[in-house]
């Protein structure tokens, strides 16, 4: 038995948030974005990993890569890349069969912080109804709804003192992440929400 226990409390807390946001997501997100290197297997395998892109092939990934290197090079240039852009263009590609509504999304959000992503917990938190099926135009129009009423629903809750509070509390949790974007906070809320409450 030692004789003198001996704790740095503050060290123990940093190490703590550390953990705690390796453990839900936040410190890679924050390298996916700090590194946004879309030619490098390494960010690749990173970014398909904290996404959960699995039962993809290899053709199907390298297709969703080269349109997010063109979104990102179009962006860069100045041209605004919207979640209709990124759809059509994940639809020409002959190796992306399904209709990436969610992957999309994600790929937006990477390139523009403000946007918010869908996911299933953003689907079932915001009551999100999109096309199963039918035709890919009909199903993009769809989509682009949706997500308009999405960025609404954020954008009336930005202003809300619940969302202060949350996003507060979020900065406090993780103050080594406060510079992440306020959509992407709430991303993570309700994901945490949903992920851990149904």
């Amino acid at each position: 038995m030692p004789r003198e226990i001996s704790v740095n409390s503050e060290n123990t807390v940093i190490t703590i948030r550390k953990t705690l946001a390796e453990s839900c997501g936040v410190a890679t997100y924050k390298w996916l974005l700090d590194n946004l290197d879309l030619e490098n297997e390494k960010y690749r395998t990173a970014f398909c990993n904290f996404y959960n892109v699995v039962g993809r092939s290899g053709a199907w990934r390298n297709a969703f890569f080269e349109v997010f290197i063109d979104c990102k090079n179009l962006k860069d240039n100045g041209n605004e890349v919207s979640i209709r852009t990124i759809l059509q263009k994940l639809h020409e590609k002959d190796d992306i069969e399904n209709f990436e509504i969610s992957f999309a999304t994600k790929m937006l959000a990477m390139l523009d912080t403000s946007k918010p992503i869908v996911d299933k917990f953003v689907k079932k938190h915001c009551e999100l109804n999109f096309l199963n099926g039918g035709v890919f135009e009909a199903r993009l129009e769809n989509a682009v709804e949706q997500y308009e009423l999405l960025e609404q629903l954020y954008k009336e809750f930005m202003n809300t003192e619940n969302a202060t509070n949350t996003i507060r509390e979020f900065d406090s949790t993780f103050p080594e992440y406060t510079d992440i974007s306020s959509v992407k906070k709430i991303d993570f809320l309700i994901m945490w929400k949903e992920k851990f409450n149904s």
